[in-house]
């Protein structure tokens, strides 16, 4: 036995040895080294680990060395750790370890299981720094991220959010932000943020180009702003000491944002920790900031672009007449509500001189009030223009753009028109009113004053009774039209002999005209009843025979015609009159039209007759029109639906 003890001896003294060897070789590598035991514990941390992690051995043995692994980073870590204990396979992880500075670096560990006898004996691991590799990698990964949704991004605040999300993570800021300058250049607005409370992020949301601070200062001289403490702060802005301590960040980086060579607003992010911000960091955040302001540049003239476009948009579809103009008066915008009231198209407008297209622009410009911007309510005055021989009646107004003038018009060539006939209407109605009135009054008045004879008193109250019924007329033409109008006179369609109407209308009128006139009756044997309010159509037909015999001064044959005309029952009234000029056939049943508005014929009415005949004709489901040569006379035409059968 005493020599199995000597070997024992010898085997231990030769392990010591060993041990001893591999602990002053493990202290003098360029690594971290560590050692397990097969439950896991740590047993030996070289000379590299303590000094990179600041603890003493006693610190770190056992499971102390875990305090040290980031939190973020420290459940990932051990999965893997512990798993490979089972399992007894080599494995390779990144992590960060807090350094003795209390910086966390990126570490790569590698560790292999240890056999002794054939017997498992734990793990020997080495880690080496790689934290600027991996911030390479990180930064790399973070400007691809940038690329890739800036690449999505259109707008502007799309833009800033996905640059300042992406700058915030690279770095680690708790917070951050992007301003751009006003279009005055008089203040800094917020167009993106993270990280703030809602109370910071408002007092962010404008900050004035007068102020003294180190956002302001990054964009009036076109450099990068590194702060690494509060302190720092508080020494090269005292005025703003108190505010950003009370903020609870330390240090922060300010970036401009370049556009065409000048600072158009800034890149900030904020730390709540002390922070030295190395070369990596500047380069990464210079050229996130160089990115966004390309970015931005290119959103802004997509912005403008698309305002262009939906301003092109909704001038399409304006239904007033819109108009720009250059300095020089030719014509640069021509929309669609411009060319369908003047019947000018885009391609003839553009590019040419307003008194190219209208011959009367020189005469009527002075007229129209340029506003210096636009306004809720202008004064529109009408004017005519002339384009192509035709005139049209616009309301017109101009807004001054810069270097250019933009109009908009309204066509109100048929209100014009309109109100011209109401005047027309209102001295011919004046006339009509006063004429009976005057007849009536003097009739009345020799009565009154004047013993007459029994005939002659006869006569003058005939006058009377006349004229009063024509006054009838009048205030029943414009009671129609009134109800028209408003909607509220009722029809009361029923079936209707319209033969024998217009023989009762003819028979009454043969009494009252002079015998320079032949009024004839001309129809079919068999005429199919009309479905239609008699005494409407007896209101339009009686209209249509007394038009007749008034535009016909010389006398001559009117003649009233009914029959069968494409399933419908036609009323023709026909006369040997005047005639109506081609222009004026459709006008002729406009309210207040007249074709003799200054009595210049001595033909007289209210202009409201035709009107009135159109409308009603109308709500009985059918139509008028005319056909006429001037000089040669006029035919009316009534068509209206056939009765059907009577049902029970």
């Amino acid at each position: 036995m005493p020599g199995d003890r000597r070997e024992l001896e010898d085997a231990l003294a030769a392990l010591g040895e060993s041990e001893q060897r591999f602990r002053e070789m493990a202290d003098s590598a360029p690594v971290l080294i560590w050692m397990a035991a097969p439950d896991t514990l740590c047993t030996f941390f070289n000379r590299g680990w303590l000094e990179f992690t600041g603890r003493t051995m006693a610190e770190e043995l056992g499971n102390g060395w875990v305090e040290g692994v980031h939190p973020d980073d420290r459940d990932r870590f051990l999965a893997v750790y512990l798993g490979a204990f089972e399992q007894r396979h080599p494995f390779d992880t990144e992590y960060r370890l807090r350094r003795a500075d209390g910086e966390y670096r990126w570490l790569i560990d590698r560790a292999v299981p240890l056999y002794r006898g054939g017997a498992f004996s734990g793990y020997i691991g080495t880690c080496i720094d790689v934290h600027e590799r991996r911030q390479a990698s990180d930064r790399m990964a973070r400007l691809q991220a940038v690329t890739a949704r800036l690449a999505r991004s259109s707008t502007q605040t799309e833009v800033a959010g996905a640059v300042v999300h992406e700058g915030a993570a690279a770095l680690g800021a708790q917070a951050g932000w992007i301003a751009l300058l006003t279009e005055d250049e008089s203040a800094l607005e917020m167009v993106a943020s993270v990280g703030y409370e809602p109370e910071l992020a408002e007092a962010y949301s404008t900050l004035p180009m007068s102020l003294v601070n180190p956002t302001v200062d990054a964009v009036r001289h076109a450099r990068a702003v590194w702060l690494a403490s509060a302190d720092e702060v508080a020494a090269s802005y005292p005025d703003l000491d108190q505010d950003y301590r009370r903020t609870g960040f330390e240090a922060m980086a300010i970036v401009p944002l370049m556009a065409g060579g000048r600072a158009v607003g800034i890149l900030a992010l904020n730390f709540e920790a002390r922070r030295s911000f190395d070369s990596g960091d500047r380069g990464l955040l210079a050229t996130m900031a160089g990115q966004c302001g390309q970015a931005l540049e290119r959103a802004r003239l997509y912005d403008e672009r698309e305002d262009r476009a939906r301003a092109a948009r909704v001038l399409e579809h304006v239904g007033d007449g819109v108009f720009q103009v250059d300095q020089e008066g030719r014509i640069t915008t021509w929309n669609r509500a411009a060319q369908n009231i003047t019947g000018v198209s885009a391609e003839q407008a553009l590019g040419k001189h307003l008194t190219e297209l209208w011959t009367t622009w020189e005469q009527v410009a002075p007229r129209i009030e340029i506003a210096l911007e636009p306004i809720a309510e202008g004064r529109r005055e009408a004017l005519p223009l002339e384009v192509d021989g035709r005139e049209h009646w616009l309301a017109i107004s101009g807004v001054s753009a810069g270097e250019s003038t933009v109009y908009a018009f309204r066509d109100v060539t048929e209100s014009h028109a309109l109100e011209e006939a109401r005047r027309d209407f209102l001295a011919t109605a004046s006339h009509e009113l006063r004429t009976p009135l005057a007849a009536v009054y003097g009739a009345a008045q020799t009565l009154r004053k004047h013993h007459l004879e029994v005939s002659q008193g006869d006569v003058l109250l005939e006058m009377i009774a006349r004229e009063s019924e024509r006054l009838a007329g009048i205030l029943d033409d414009l009671l129609v039209a009134t109800r028209l109008d408003t909607g509220t006179m009722k029809l009361s369609i029923g079936h209707c002999d319209g033969r024998r109407l217009v023989e009762e209308i003819v028979a009454l009128e043969r009494e009252a005209v002079t015998a320079e006139f032949e009024l004839a009756v001309v129809a079919d044997e068999e005429t199919p009843e009309v479905a239609c309010d008699q005494e409407r159509l007896r209101q339009v037909l009686m209209n249509l025979v007394e038009n007749a015999i008034k535009y016909s001064p010389g006398g001559g044959r009117v003649e009233i015609a009914l029959h069968e005309h494409d399933g419908r029952v036609r009323f023709s009234v026909a006369d040997e009159g005047l005639g109506i000029p081609q222009n004026e056939q459709e006008r002729v049943f406009e309210k207040f039209y007249r074709l003799d508005p200054r009595l210049a014929r001595g033909v007289g009415g209210t202009g409201l007759g035709l009107y009135i005949s159109r409308e009603l004709v109308e709500r009985m489901q059918g139509s008028i029109s005319v056909e006429s040569e001037p000089g040669k006379g006029s035919t009316f035409h009534v068509d209206l639906p056939v009765a059907g059968p009577v049902t029970s």
